[in-house]
């Protein structure tokens, strides 16, 4: 929102009334908010991006209205669509993931990764995780969830995952005696009287890139967000947890999942289905022996009520039935055909 603001200001004037705004100008902000973007970085905006500024100015200008600011709202004739960008969404390969933590240095920046690949966090809760969050005893984790903090949900207890545990004991032994943090030096503290405000990570994807760049791995967009689709699609595909547990775990709900981290299908999804069905090997009944034309032939002759060809007429109407007649042979007729 405060993005959505700053360009709202560059674009109308800071100092210019709420009241003055009209759905014109806010057709000229989309043609100028378009122009900028690709001035900037030679393509086209993000319809999910543009489509958030405008749903921001709609909640803001609906404040107005509340407040009897403005009479109208200038963006609700616009329709924002879905925020989503499936062509940024991708799963990546576990294979990878793993190159990459043994690459990361020193040790903060392999427990950060390990952390956020193996809960499907966020990053800001990464680095809001303390020591005390950390439930040994039961093998569970009380993740902190900043982002649902106003709706009365400050935590959420998910699964303390085997393939973590390691990375977090080794960072239990080389921390500093009263260290509160579970990752320490590579994210700054919570602003004063905010306790809920994410920690500052400006630079965390910056040197997160260059990690992966390092172990070698093409770097991908989003690449935080997507460690979170990965693990998700990792819990709901691969490892068969039940969905209501696993968006609780991750930390949004069943619609959220659908629009903004439901990777589609993948190949592994072919994969599973291969392996849930399977093929019965040949020579076995129904098996690939039967799926042979031969094999047909036979299912056919043993099926009760077919039968495999009927008696030639002696005297069929030319022109008027093939040899075998109309219909099959039965017991009454010694021809396929009358001859009446």
């Amino acid at each position: 929102m405060r993005i959505s603001s700053k360009y709202f200001c560059m674009c109308f004037g800071s100092d210019t009334k709420l009241s003055v705004i009209t759905s014109g100008h806010v057709e000229d902000y989309i043609e100028w908010r378009k122009q900028l973007f690709e001035e900037k970085y030679s393509r086209a905006i993000a319809k999910a991006t543009l489509g958030a500024e405008i749903k921001h100015g709609k909640q803001f200008f609906k404040y107005a209205v509340k407040k009897k600011y403005v009479e109208e709202n200038p963006f609700e004739e616009f329709v924002v669509g879905s925020q989503a960008n499936d062509e940024r969404r991708v799963v990546i390969d576990a294979d990878n993931l793993e190159r990459i933590i043994e690459a990361a240095s020193p040790l903060q920046w392999k427990t950060l990764i390990a952390i956020v690949r193996w809960t499907g966090c966020r990053i800001e809760e990464a680095t809001l995780l303390k020591w005390d969050d950390i439930l040994w005893d039961v093998e569970r984790i009380n993740m902190p969830s900043p982002k649902t903090a106003h709706k009365d949900k400050p935590r959420r207890i998910i699964p303390l995952d085997s393939r973590l545990e390691p990375y977090l004991s080794n960072a239990f032994e080389v921390a500093e005696d009263g260290a509160v943090y579970v990752v320490e030096g590579i994210a700054g503290l919570p602003k004063k009287n905010r306790p809920w405000h994410k920690r500052n990570t400006k630079n965390l994807r910056t040197q997160f890139l260059r990690i992966v760049r390092a172990s070698g791995v093409e770097p991908w967009s989003k690449p935080w967000q997507n460690l979170r689709v990965t693990r998700e699609h990792e819990m709901l595909r691969l490892e068969g947890h039940p969905a209501h547990c696993v968006h609780a775990w991750i930390g949004h709900t069943g619609a959220t999942y659908s629009e903004h981290y439901d990777a589609g299908v993948q190949e592994s999804d072919f994969l599973a289905y291969k392996s849930r069905t399977g093929r019965p090997d040949a020579g076995q009944q129904g098996g690939a022996s039967a799926r042979t034309s031969d094999g047909l032939k036979e299912q056919q002759k043993k099926k009760p009520g077919f039968q495999a060809g009927a008696a030639v007429c002696s005297q069929p109407e030319n022109g008027l039935a093939p040899p075998v007649g109309l219909e099959p042979t039965t017991q009454r007729l010694t021809a396929a055909c009358s001859t009446n």
